[in-house]
């Protein structure tokens, strides 16, 4: 059973190494939108920042569904 101050109202997953492995490209992305867009207005920086993290398979769609194959918990 799990401790009930573990990931209270929020589903807990399981995840194998391999996935969590692939979590780097998301610290590469942020490092390059931070490099890319630091002297931009927000306006500007938008269009810029969703290019970054689509190429880079940095968007939620895209990686989202290799975290949360495996339920251990409901929230």
């Amino acid at each position: 059973m799990l401790d009930e101050g573990v990931a209270t109202g929020c589903p807990l997953f399981l995840v194998a190494p391999e996935p969590l492995q692939q979590v780097a490209r998301l610290l590469a992305a942020w490092d390059a939108i931070r490099a890319e867009t630091s002297r931009l207005a927000p306006a500007d920086a938008r269009p810029v920042v969703a290019d970054i993290l689509s190429k880079r398979q940095a968007l939620p769609s895209q990686w989202l569904a290799l975290l949360t194959t495996r339920p251990v918990a409901a929230a």
